[in-house]
């Protein structure tokens, strides 16, 4: 199974690299897509016998449009490389688009099957020979299979057929965006099409999502006085998510780079960054787009400089002689991304705006974007701001995505959102709580892979009283950088040596992996890890992480893994949880050792299970209620306060939280 893993995983790098896409785009089209297409329905063909290859289609145009929306509704679901959740939906369109739109998809020139082999082999500590052993007589030419492509054509031409016909059935009703006659542009109906078959799933979603955003972006757009259709522009750029990141470090609703937005006048700094304010963001992009269109006087060309700069709009021009922007899609100015910009925009906007046209009416949308906003000091904890104002961090975070801590900004009082209708409550509160949060000024800022109790565990403090300190139920967590208030002078203690018994267990796969100039260090998971997400800490590619340490991809992790992780000998991040070779016991899985390790884990759990049943103890949990003290909680059953302190590991001045579960031996 691993030799077949490692094969597989190998074959989707070199094929990614042939045909210039991802290599998870490869793996779901291998996985998924091409289970619904004809070459699926004949293993014993060959790609170009499977796939219809003539001018006349072999179905019907309903047959076929079903076929668009089935054979490609697999890639919608595929992740994006670097695991971003928040930047999925976006990825998504984007595999879409480039298996269904073949020009798109350009040659890396990389045709040398043995710098293939050298490039898939370096990243997983593997050498050429074993990349060919394990590929066994397998060549390149057989990865070069573009069938899904070829399929995709026939696909999009019937598809737009469709849209023609919708387009003409609207008529004059049909509502157009920036009183453009943009509707019988191929470009633009190429992605009528993909939205409204294979990503209609994800259009829906935008749709839905664009009722919470759009009545406060489009006050700031006509604040601003620029046309209201730029909300579809958000929609493009990150399906109104106000917390998504792209690969090329773009961020937020309207996606944009750390020098453009302080340039527009956004903060960014340790303690915010107003890219992900949607309302502050939305104010410095209709600001670039007016100056934009100033330049040009075409919303289309300015549209088309806020995805690729003016200085490629302005080559385009001087280059064909046309401000037409269509006219330069036609010529193939311009970066293939950019022309495909703004159709992408105006597309989305046709539907948006004549749902019922294209089949998107009856979306039951999100609940407006509503809030209060508040003038609160800086460094305050946002576990004292929740309080007062009666709702969780977490809604406080999601109003105010511009905080990258649970505190506010040091200095100058701060401007926060609050839900809707808590300001009076909020007022009354405030001090009291501000007070009771002052006997706690120290904090922590939590690392990738720490979570409350290890953190308190390092410190030597109770989980509980730390999550007493943060306001926390006995399962909340905070998120990796979040910031956690702690006891005064607390400070993380290293790792206190062991003897080898004493340490940890990390099982680690028979295969060897050898690098120059690396080191191995171990990371333990945490509950809500992926693959991708812990990839991208470690600044590795998830298929490397996948095979050091006999992993799918795409998996659900269980806590308390330890994965191996080969990373320069010079890596020493502060940020990240993990451990040295030296604070682990390395046990290779399957061998004489791990045998020995199983076999007495059973013994150990026979013995308790046998104890256990007959000693005939029993427990109860009691919840702690208002009034409730230790000695009292003891009197009711029966029982010492020195059975109910050592049941819980509590000290007799530690305070007991009303809600809490104690554990109580039955008399």
């Amino acid at each position: 199974m691993a030799k077949n893993r490692m094969r597989n995983v190998i074959r989707l790098l070199i094929m990614a690299n042939l045909i210039g896409l991802a290599p998870s785009f490869v793996e779901n089209a291998w996985a998924n897509a091409d289970a619904n297409t004809p070459q699926a329905q004949n293993a014993s063909a060959s790609p170009d016998d499977a796939a219809p290859q003539g001018d006349e289609p072999q179905n019907d145009d309903s047959a076929q449009d079903d076929d668009f929306a089935s054979d490609f509704s697999a890639l919608s679901k595929i992740a994006p490389p670097d695991g971003s959740e928040e930047y999925g939906e976006i990825y998504q369109m984007r595999v879409l688009e480039r298996s269904l739109l073949p020009s798109s998809i350009q040659d890396n020139g990389i045709n040398d099957e043995q710098n293939l082999i050298q490039q898939a082999a370096d990243p997983m500590g593997l050498t050429p020979d074993e990349i060919f052993h394990a590929l066994g007589s397998g060549t390149s030419d057989e990865y070069q299979n573009r069938g899904l492509q070829r399929q995709a054509t026939k696909l999009m031409t019937s598809a737009i057929q469709s849209i023609q016909n919708q387009i003409q059935s609207a008529g004059s009703g049909l509502v157009l965006p920036f009183g453009l006659d943009c509707a019988q542009q191929k470009a633009v109906q190429e992605y009528v099409a993909i939205f409204s078959a294979p990503g209609s799933g994800t259009m829906k979603t935008w749709l839905k999502r664009m009722a919470r955003w759009k009545p406060s972006l489009e006050r700031v757009l006509a604040q601003e006085g620029v046309p209201l259709e730029l909300v579809y522009l958000a929609m493009i750029e990150s399906g109104f998510k106000p917390r998504v990141k792209s690969p090329a470090s773009a961020a937020g609703m309207w996606q944009f780079m750390a020098g453009t937005a302080v340039e527009m006048g956004l903060r960014i700094d340790a303690y915010v960054d107003e890219r992900f304010d949607p309302i502050k963001a939305a104010h410095a992009a209709a600001g670039y787009l007016k100056k934009q269109y100033h330049r040009y006087h075409s919303w289309p060309l300015a549209m088309a400089a806020y995805n690729g700069g003016p200085g490629t709009v302005n080559i385009a021009i001087d280059r064909y002689n046309t401000t037409d922007y269509f006219k330069l899609v036609e010529y193939g100015a311009m970066y293939d991304e950019t022309r495909r910009y703004v159709p992408r925009i105006l597309a989305a906007a046709i539907i948006g705006q004549n749902p019922k046209a294209f089949g998107f009416d009856g979306l039951k949308g999100e609940s407006p974007f509503a809030f209060d906003t508040v003038q609160v000091p800086g460094n305050t904890k946002l576990a004292a701001l929740a309080e007062a104002a009666n709702c969780s961090i977490e809604t406080l975070q999601d109003l105010n995505p511009e905080l990258l801590k649970t505190v506010t900004p040091p200095g100058d009082d701060y401007t926060l959102r609050i839900p809707a209708g808590r300001f009076s409550q909020f007022v009354d509160k405030f001090d009291n709580v501000k007070r009771k949060y002052a006997n706690h000024s120290d904090s922590m800022t939590l690392r990738f892979g720490e979570t409350i109790d290890t953190l308190a565990s390092e410190i030597d403090v109770p989980a509980r009283v730390l999550r007493q300190i943060n306001q926390l139920g006995a399962k909340e967590n905070l998120s990796y950088g979040a910031d956690v208030a702690v006891p005064n002078g607390s400070k993380r203690h290293k790792n206190a040596k062991k003897d080898d018994d004493n340490l940890p267990i990390a099982l680690v796969t028979s295969e060897t992996f050898t690098f120059n100039q690396k080191k191995r260090v171990f990371y333990v998971t945490q509950k809500g890890d992926s693959v991708a997400a812990i990839a991208r800490v470690f600044g590795l590619l998830p298929n490397q992480l996948a095979i050091w340490n006999d992993l799918d991809v795409w998996a659900k992790l269980r806590p308390n893994m330890y994965l191996q992780i080969f990373v320069d000998k010079s890596f020493d991040d502060a940020n990240i949880r993990y451990f040295a070779e030296s604070d682990v016991r390395i046990v290779v899985k399957g061998s004489p050792e791990h045998q020995e390790i199983i076999d007495a884990k059973r013994k150990t759990n026979a013995k308790a299970a046998a104890s256990a049943k007959s000693s005939g103890a029993h427990f109860v949990y009691h919840t702690v209620a208002k009034g409730d003290s230790i000695s009292k909680i003891a009197k009711k059953y029966g029982v010492s306060v020195d059975s109910i302190l050592k049941l819980n590991k509590m000290k007799a001045s530690d305070p007991i939280r009303k809600g809490a579960k104690l554990k109580v031996k039955k008399r």
